[in-house]
């Protein structure tokens, strides 16, 4: 039996969003997976199903995090029945490494009996760089791709099921933005020209606390309050602008 499937097997609906984005990649790089349709849509999850799915299998990605145990502790059954039997056919026929752990979160190693001693791919800090490990992994033990020209029933079932029989839900989240609320716009800008860049960057150093954009010998700042006196050798000397320019918001400028 030619084996060519890439079986999955998850929480179900805890860690769906990791499962049908990594069955996603893999179906667009051109391998062949298996995800539980039935049970990512809530459906009834039929055993003599996933069995077959298994023995069709050559590799069952486990994806391991702290949503495969129940409140007391233990494997949740359907995730221990696939692990299960996955071990028996891997024992059965010699197969190595079937079963590859996906840690996708912070949860120790020793949740699921007989896998801490399976290397666990590591997906917890970053998904990219834990598929990239993957892939490695996939072409070392030569696991086969399907021809491109194959559309992918994965990807058909995501587009015509999946997508249409998963609602949008009314919830709040998070929203990290790298902008930041301005609550008061400064009435004026201003820049000072200097008769050189080394006069301009010594008053920039010297205003540390103040933002200032330095551009040659130019400064430009929304503060008018500049210290432009150096210390020197011991003595003070004031370096002032040349020029100065102020320009307000309604871009009419004003010069000295």
């Amino acid at each position: 039996m030619e084996r060519d499937t890439i079986f999955i097997s998850h929480a179900t609906p805890q860690d769906n969003e990791f499962s049908i984005w990594i069955a996603s990649r893999l179906e667009m790089l051109g391998y062949n997976t298996w995800i539980d349709k039935e049970g990512l849509l809530g459906g009834e999850r039929f055993w003599p199903t996933i069995q077959k799915a298994i023995e069709n299998s050559i590799k069952v990605l486990f994806v391991y995090s702290k949503n495969i145990i129940t409140k007391d502790g233990v494997l949740k059954q359907g995730i221990e029945n696939e692990i299960e039997y996955a071990k028996s056919i891997a024992s059965q026929h010699g197969l190595q490494d079937f079963v590859i752990p996906l840690h996708i979160d912070e949860s120790p190693y020793n949740l699921a009996i007989g896998l801490p001693n399976i290397n666990h791919i590591p997906f917890n800090d970053n998904w990219a760089e834990g598929l990239k490990q993957l892939l490695k992994k996939l072409e070392k033990d030569a696991v086969p791709k399907k021809s491109m020209n194959i559309e992918s029933t994965f990807s058909e079932w995501y587009e015509n099921e999946y997508i249409s029989n998963c609602s949008i839900t009314s919830k709040k989240e998070l929203f990290y933005t790298s902008w930041w609320q301005v609550k008061n716009i400064p009435q004026q800008f201003y820049m000072y020209q200097f008769t050189n860049a080394a006069q301009a960057k010594a008053i920039r150093d010297l205003n540390k606390d103040i933002p200032i954009s330095l551009q040659s010998n130019i400064l430009s700042s929304f503060d008018m309050k500049l210290n432009f006196t150096v210390l020197r050798d011991g003595e003070q000397i004031e370096v002032l602008p040349e020029n100065t320019y102020t320009f307000s918001l309604n871009s009419q400028s004003s010069y000295p």
